[in-house]
């Protein structure tokens, strides 16, 4: 996986007070993914799951409310 497709991914996250993706308003400082070494390979391929790390800042307060 990668930055690209991260970043991509998060562009389909908005910001609430905004209403813009959060890629776009430039919070996205930066975005890496490694393999989950604990998830299973199938067939030999890559990893069926990733871990991303997302460096971010948030709008407000109330912004860290919404992630879950």
């Amino acid at each position: 996986m990668d930055e690209e497709a991260l970043l991509d991914a998060l562009r389909s996250v908005d910001d609430p007070e905004a209403g813009m993706n959060i890629v776009e308003l430039g919070l996205v400082y930066g975005v890496d993914a490694a393999p989950d070494r604990n998830a299973p390979a199938q067939d030999g391929n890559a990893p069926v799951r990733w871990i991303a790390n997302v460096r971010m800042t948030m709008t407000s307060p109330p912004a860290r409310s919404a992630i879950t």
